[in-house]
């Protein structure tokens, strides 16, 4: 057994003798090496035609296993020249093929984690919303300074509250201490203390308030909704991806020049492949 490059931490006798080692102790009757002879050494090497040597390895790896013998592969791949002769450039387009079929799946699947990430954006947002709406429900000065931050603050300059504060200082203030039931301007003077201009202002702003309240609070929740639909989807689109480039990535790794061959000690069962 011998290996290229850097020697390697591991070797492959070491993954066969793990299972027999116990605490340290020598391995007495259960593991056997010995080095082999000249004559139990056997390499198949095959001139067919394209995809005929499989039947070979096929007959062999069944034939060992039927007579009771453990087998360990310790790599696979199909060796090329850099400079590849006529015989390997269907091979060569095969991987070619499949550097393609890996890229546009590396693609797609790049952008449904980009449109994910920006639906757990929305998400979060939305979710924060609720949890304003809940709050609300037992203090509803939390959804007051809601509606000035992110409704009122939009309808432009010298019709937001935020923008008129230059002639009233106080109406924030005032907008986020009135009650619900305040629907006329004598109560709006008379509990709050201010002129009947801004009370004015502040019942078109209350009335305002109550009707988006009232439209605001299910479509938020509906919204939340489709977009835990949407987000779920997509994360189901990127596993997706990647159980589906599995096969490819696979290929593609197994056809090697010879510059990139390392031989590896990880031991596969080729009867569970």
């Amino acid at each position: 057994m011998g290996w290229y490059g850097e020697y390697p931490e591991r070797m492959i006798f070491d993954e066969l003798f793990d299972p027999h080692r116990d605490m340290g102790k020598p391995l007495l009757g259960e593991a056997m090496v010995s080095a082999a002879g000249i004559d139990q050494k056997r390499t198949v090497n095959p001139v067919a035609l394209a995809g005929q040597s499989d039947i070979i390895y096929n007959i062999v790896v069944y034939r060992i296993a039927k007579w009771h013998w453990n087998i360990l592969k310790a790599d696979e791949y199909i060796m090329i020249q850099p400079t590849a002769p006529p015989g390997n450039v269907p091979l060569m387009m095969q991987k070619e093929k499949l550097e393609s079929h890996i890229k546009a799946g590396l693609a797609s699947a790049a952008q449904a984690v980009a449109d994910y990430e920006l639906l757990k954006h929305d998400e979060r947002k939305y979710r924060e919303i609720l949890d304003f709406f809940k709050m609300g429900q037992k203090d509803e000065h939390v959804l007051r300074a809601l509606f000035v931050d992110r409704v009122d603050a939009h309808t432009g300059e010298g019709f937001s509250m935020i923008s008129m504060t230059r002639r009233w200082p106080t109406i924030i203030g005032d907008f986020i201490k009135m009650k619900s039931e305040w629907r006329d301007t004598e109560t709006i003077m008379k509990e709050l203390k201010v002129s009947l201009a801004e009370a004015v202002v502040l019942k078109t702003k209350n009335e305002l308030f109550l009707e988006w309240k009232k439209l605001f609070f299910p479509d938020v929740k509906d919204r939340y909704a489709r977009i835990k639909n949407l987000l779920e989807a997509r994360k189901r689109s990127v596993d997706e991806y990647r159980d589906w480039l599995k096969p490819y990535v696979e290929k593609y790794r197994r056809i090697k020049e010879v510059t990139e061959i390392k031989p590896s000690a990880n031991l596969t069962n080729p009867l569970a492949l």
